[in-house]
């Protein structure tokens, strides 16, 4: 994925704040965010939030965040909604060049809202707008304001490109950086083969 990975580096020195690699399930999203965050990516502080872990949703994140950014105990932040804390997260993200990584995102999304999410193939999930919106509103409020979270970025892993993040025509808002990631190109499959 040394394409990929340089299209990341490019993406950390660009303007843009956010970016999404959208992929089918088992393509590789987060062993190539993974891989990434650990080996090129510099910034005062990283924070990995993984979606598929039980209990997992936008308002933890938010708190997990803030407490990870602030040094505040996670249990003073628990339990409240993403609107009342989004405001000082995202002066936290303001104030200094932080990285956050939400693997999985598609757990938020309308789509993936059912008893099977984990085991859903692809091919049997809806992709219409509707259904890359997110299921609760302040989700949504929240992906749109991290799109003005310069100088920090955030990356996203999805198997859906979220409606949050796209205008009417389906195009990434400004400040969004879209990777559809494809398979793996030949020499790197054997490469990995090998390794």
């Amino acid at each position: 994925r040394s394409d990929e990975l340089d299209e990341l580096d490019r993406w950390a020195a660009s303007s843009d704040s956010l970016l999404v690699i959208e992929a089918i399930g088992g393509a590789g999203k987060s062993a190539l965010a993974w891989h990434w965050m650990t080996t090129r990516a510099k910034f005062a502080g990283t924070l990995w939030y993984s979606f598929y872990e039980g209990g997992a949703d936008m308002a933890v994140f938010v708190a997990c965040a803030l407490a990870y950014t602030t040094g505040r105990p996670l249990k003073e932040l628990r339990g409240r909604h993403v609107s009342d804390l989004a405001p000082d997260l995202l002066l936290e993200l303001k104030r200094c060049p932080y990285l956050l990584v939400l693997d999985g995102l598609e757990r938020v999304l309308v789509a993936y809202n059912r008893l099977d999410a984990s085991q859903a193939r692809d091919d049997q999930v809806e992709s219409e707008s509707e259904h890359r919106a997110c299921i609760k509103p302040q989700d949504a409020d929240l992906l749109y304001r991290l799109v003005a979270a310069a100088p920090s970025k955030i990356l996203v892993t999805s198997r859906l490109m979220p409606s949050a993040l796209t205008n009417t025509a389906h195009q990434p808002l400004p400040g969004v950086h879209h990777l559809n990631l494809p398979g793996m190109n030949s020499d790197d499959a054997m490469r990995m083969m090998r390794d």
